[in-house]
């Protein structure tokens, strides 16, 4: 029975030291991608934001003036749509990232703590 707790410690301590140079690597990828593209990132978000912000004032100064250009209100509002879905592309990956490295941690910490203990 010690032997097994010990091949199963074993295993355990070999998991986690896997999953903290998992961690450091994925640290050093991010840090990366940042300092290559972080200001480009920010300058595209920038951009969404300012369309985001004219757009939609756009739209109302179209309704308010003329109230039945159909044509302009829509053109107004598809392209407003297309800076939303543009945002979206930008931001949800960088979410998904985060979770998944949200995810990793909690993990790591549960095996942790569960190492600890026994």
């Amino acid at each position: 029975m010690i032997v097994i707790g010990t091949k199963m410690n074993f295993v355990l301590e070999k998991n986690v030291l896997d999953l903290i140079k998992a961690y450091e690597k994925l640290i050093e990828a991010t840090n990366s991608v940042n300092d290559c593209y972080g200001f480009q990132i920010l300058v595209i978000i920038l951009g969404c934001l300012i369309h985001l912000l004219v757009t939609p004032y756009g739209l109302y100064s179209i309704i308010k003036s003329t109230g039945d250009d159909s044509t302009s209100i829509l053109l107004q509002t598809v392209w407003m749509t297309a800076h939303i879905l543009r945002l979206l592309l930008i931001v949800e990956p960088c979410h998904g990232c985060f979770l998944k490295i949200a995810g990793a941690i909690t993990t790591y910490l549960v095996i942790l703590f569960q190492f600890n203990q026994g």
